[in-house]
């Protein structure tokens, strides 16, 4: 079934990017409505998300951002999308801790992030002890349903970072009728003189803590990860 509109909740370091760049040519930018920081190219900010009516939603053919489940279902008209089923949210997540790792190398390498010169100073321990838990949980729960309760909807499927590939060449030839000859994800690179923060170069006593305090979004990684894809 083809959905009027789908809602692609980008939780940050989980896989995103690229697939950004194929709903903009499967249904082209200006179908797009993109949520973030609107100094940062956005449309709309989450704030100004909440207000926006039925009627620019129904104009767009994806939704796409930093913007968590339970602000998508603040707006009304997002929120009745949803209970029609005419409305898909979409998400891919990854192993917590290695996201958090992700997360820091992304600011340390990319200067124009608004935290870059704050974490220059921050080694990765305290950064990562310093993260909120389970914010993969957080960002795909509603205010009245958790993400596992919400995962039962036939309109709302979560997908592994390692098969969002297959996943999302799918849901674009469900919805889109389309191809997608997909593309390697993007890495963030180092320039010249830096070095990443590899798992294996953290603490074990860390890395376990870290899984102990993300046990919600390691559950649900390895959930969607072991589920068969159609």
């Amino acid at each position: 079934m083809a959905h009027d509109v789908i809602f692609f909740c980008h939780i940050p370091k989980a896989g995103g990017e690229t697939l950004k760049q194929y709903f903009y040519r499967f249904v082209s930018e200006d179908r797009c409505l993109k949520v973030w920081d609107v100094q940062f190219g956005a449309d709309v900010s989450a704030e100004q998300f909440r207000h926006i009516d039925r009627t620019v939603i129904n104009a767009k053919s994806a939704i796409y951002g930093h913007l968590s489940v339970q602000e998508f279902l603040k707006n009304p008209a997002a929120s009745e999308a949803f209970e029609e089923q005419s409305a898909l949210i979409v998400a891919s997540v990854r192993d917590p801790v290695d996201r958090i790792i992700s997360l820091y190398n992304y600011i340390m390498v990319n200067e124009f992030h608004p935290s870059h010169q704050l974490l220059k100073n921050i080694k990765f321990d305290e950064f990562a002890l310093t993260q909120p838990s389970n914010q993969q949980v957080s960002y795909l729960s509603g205010a009245d349903q958790d993400v596992f309760e919400l995962m039962a909807r036939p309109n709302f499927r979560i997908t592994a970072l390692e098969n969002s590939v297959r996943f999302f060449a799918t849901l674009f030839s469900e919805e889109y009728g389309q191809y997608w000859d997909a593309t390697p994800r993007n890495e963030t690179r180092p320039k010249v003189g830096q070095s990443l923060v590899t798992r294996g170069q953290i603490d074990l006593a860390l890395d376990k803590e870290l899984i102990v305090r993300n046990a919600h979004d390691l559950q649900l990684y390895n959930q969607v990860r072991q589920a068969r894809i159609a």
